[in-house]
């Protein structure tokens, strides 16, 4: 058993006539509350097929597991003291095929409501993205490739092709009502019939509208059914902060998974103006606009962007596509939480595989093993990072450096409860940064803060103390050496 599960929390995870769990009104830091306690929730989207594994993970702090619908599922990871979410899919979007999707809703739901193990269930993942991407892309693979055969049938193929390239063009503008016009006159002058008439982009917020109530209404039937487990809509790192209000509405608890490293081009995952590891705290405090008051649950990196997309054999450079280091993995876990996440899940991790000489797949690659231990370290943080933040927080300020960022990139937060302190310091800029920490509470004067993983510590004096902080990486000082898992 975990140092963190002690009998009475097992218990209290295991009783599911007393759970409840909820959003509480937004103060400085809410958290999850599951028994009415604030508590640390940390999930994983993989669901081990590997009992072993599914342990080790639980074992370092994973409470939260991906589950299918289905009871026997849901059974497996409450025999591990951990808990369940559960997708509910296409069903929960009663905006077409209502009545269909309403009688395979509810019936999901009255399967699995009253089972001791879920936590959570799921709106269909990216759901409000693919209003628009799903378009787009079916434009590239599928529309643009039957222009260009229609106009090869036209005798001269090049004025057609102008025109197509002129659709395209409009569309990469922006201009998509325009586009959608352009195209129907090139099917019109050609005779033809549009092969693909449904697929619009210039319809997308339309659709997406309509989406958004289809998904309010399955919420809703979802509540009226079961009460006591939230619904959470996760979104890709994209839309606009308008459409994400919207979905907002329904939900509660939003969230949306990104994945930045490496930070090149290669990967494309956010389309933000910053895509270094620092996005994960800027697309959760994206999120929480998109849904003030609503839980916040961010789906972190688990894996290689080149495990799910092998680069060519030509690409001979292993930071396309690499997996996190421990530094990063650490780095947007508390990136996200010092934003305001209420949890934090992994993607990925199913992938994330080595090959052994005899050809199997070793899951027991370094990023495994980070995963693990930044689980423990948080788990074992855990009664600090529920408590509320201090307020006001301590002042930081920031050494002048060669560096473009001038005094911004530090985020911080103080915690304290049951005697003990602890001060989180992240630096959201790629160089280091020499930094003074000032206005800490009189009792923590002339106190010694240990640099938790470290040798190291500093003294309180004045109200502070100074030091200095890598590149995209986080100190963590406390009172106490317990804290340490």
């Amino acid at each position: 058993m975990p140092r963190w599960l002690t009998a009475a929390t097992l218990a209290a995870l295991l009783c599911a006539a007393c759970l409840a769990l909820a959003a509480p009104e937004r103060k400085a830091k809410p958290m999850v509350q599951v028994n009415g306690k604030p508590a640390l929730v940390l999930g994983l989207y993989e669901n081990p097929t590997d009992d072993a594994r599914l342990k080790e993970a639980v074992d370092a702090g994973f409470n939260l597991i991906q589950c299918a619908a289905k009871p026997e599922a849901l059974d497996r990871v409450a025999a591990t003291g951990a808990r369940a979410w559960v997708n509910l899919g296409a069903d929960l979007d009663l905006s077409a095929d209502g009545p269909a999707r309403r009688t395979r809703l509810q019936a999901t739901v009255n399967s699995l409501k009253s089972h001791p193990a879920l936590l959570i269930w799921e709106a269909p993942d990216e759901a409000l993205w693919n209003c628009s991407y799903g378009p787009a892309g079916t434009l590239e693979e599928t529309v643009y490739p039957a222009m260009h055969r229609a106009a090869d049938g036209q005798g001269d193929p090049a004025p057609w092709k102008a025109r197509i390239s002129r659709v395209a063009d409009l569309e990469s503008r922006g201009l998509t009502d325009k586009a959608q016009a352009e195209r129907q006159a090139f099917w019109s002058a050609i005779g033809q019939a549009d092969p693909a008439p449904g697929v619009r982009t210039d319809t997308a917020f339309k659709a997406s509208d309509a989406m958004a109530a289809g998904m309010a209404a399955g919420a809703a039937a979802v509540r009226s059914l079961d009460p006591a487990h939230p619904v959470w809509f996760n979104h890709a790192p994209r839309n606009s902060l308008r459409s994400l209000k919207v979905f907002g509405k329904a939900a509660d608890a939003v969230g949306c998974d990104i994945y930045p490293v490496p930070f090149n081009m290669a990967n494309g995952h956010s389309d933000l103006l910053d895509t270094t590891a620092a996005s994960v705290g800027a697309y959760t405090d994206r999120m929480r606009a998109g849904a003030p008051g609503k839980l916040c649950f961010m789906v972190l990196q688990g894996f290689g962007w080149i495990d799910i997309n092998p680069a060519p054999e030509k690409v001979k450079d292993d930071r396309i596509g690499r997996r996190p280091t421990w530094q990063e993995t650490r780095f947007m876990a508390y990136d996200a939480l010092l934003h305001g996440a209420d949890a934090l899940m992994w993607w990925g991790t199913a992938y994330a595989f080595d090959k052994k000489e005899d050809g199997t797949k070793d899951l027991n690659t370094a990023l495994w093993r980070d995963l693990l231990r930044i689980a423990r370290e948080l788990r074992a943080l855990e009664p600090l990072l529920v408590a509320p933040a201090a307020a006001p927080g301590p002042k930081l300020t920031l050494e002048e450096n060669p560096s473009s960022h001038d005094g911004a990139g530090l985020v911080s937060t103080l915690r304290q409860a049951g005697g003990k302190s602890l001060l989180i310091v992240a630096n959201e800029r790629g160089t280091g940064r020499a930094f003074t920490v000032s206005g800490l509470p009189p009792a923590l004067e002339g106190k010694m803060l240990y640099r938790l993983g470290t040798t190291e510590s500093v003294t309180v004096r004045s109200g502070g103390f100074r030091d200095g902080v890598r590149g995209w990486d986080v100190h963590v000082y406390a009172t106490s050496r317990d804290l340490e898992p």
